[in-house]
């Protein structure tokens, strides 16, 4: 039995802690995630799948993500499964608090 059947009971808003983040020692995705986490000053649970084992293949995370990608983020009953998609929300979210990944001002955003 996998120790990752917790993952339904996960989905419960109630029982949900503030943010949890799923993922593998071994997957750049996962790892870029965290990095950013840490530079945020982000708290979140971790959850470690071993993917050699086939941990993403187990239904509880299938039923959080079908495509059995890491990293996942649970957070506030939503789930996002994209580490770009994870770490540009948390960056534009926090833009204005210190500290800060991305510029506050327009013209050092991209534009042009």
């Amino acid at each position: 039995m996998s120790p990752y059947n917790f993952v339904p009971e996960v989905r419960s808003e109630l029982e949900l802690p503030p943010r949890v983040e799923i993922h593998s020692a071994t997957s750049v995705c996962s790892q870029k995630v965290r990095l950013v986490f840490a530079e945020l000053d982000l708290g979140f649970e971790s959850v470690v799948l071993n993917l050699q084992r086939g941990d993403q293949f187990e239904p509880g995370y299938l039923a959080l993500n079908p495509e059995t990608v890491v990293p996942t983020l649970v957070e506030g009953g939503r789930v996002t499964t994209q580490s770009n998609t994870i770490m540009h929300t948390h960056c534009e979210l926090r833009r204005w608090s210190d500290p800060s990944l991305v510029s506050r001002t327009f013209p050092h955003r991209g534009a042009g």
